[in-house]
């Protein structure tokens, strides 16, 4: 937490810095499949936010998305279907050649064939199992079971 002195004397404020959003928006995630809720709202918005739901929407984890403009760095509304157990981003982020996914997913995923490694490729992001198809490597990102 930073401490921030306003320039009135004796006036202290408080004001916490967003340090990785990807990990702060699949945290609300989990946090609201736990809690039972239906819809969760995540901001800030950005691109690598929005790439990473919709790995996990074609992946069947999540419903709708939506996009808010709030002139403040958007908003994602997404619709939840109590299909995620656990998720959380890879730190670091690790490089991963094509033929080295089935170690991570040891290392990540609870059993063979059950969850996705979201990976960042030159090809844009992806599920782990559509890296392997298209034979490229690139980075971890998240896990999502």
């Amino acid at each position: 937490m930073i401490k921030l002195v306003s320039r009135k004397p004796g006036v202290e404020v408080d004001k916490m810095v967003q340090v990785d959003p990807l990990a702060d928006a699949l945290n609300s995630i989990l946090n609201a499949e736990r809690t039972g809720k239906k819809k969760v709202s995540i901001k800030p918005a950005s691109k690598l936010v929005a790439n990473v739901l919709r790995t996990a929407q074609r992946a069947g984890y999540l419903g709708e998305l939506e996009y808010i403009n709030d002139h403040r760095g958007g908003i994602f509304e997404v619709q939840l279907m109590g299909r995620i157990n656990k998720c959380g981003v890879i730190k670091p982020r690790y490089p991963v050649a094509k033929d080295e996914f089935e170690e991570w997913e040891q290392k990540y995923l609870p059993a063979r064939n059950f969850g996705v490694l979201v990976v960042t490729t030159p090809e844009g992001v992806m599920s782990h199992d559509d890296a392997k198809e298209k034979g490229i490597g690139g980075r971890l990102l998240a896990y999502i079971y």
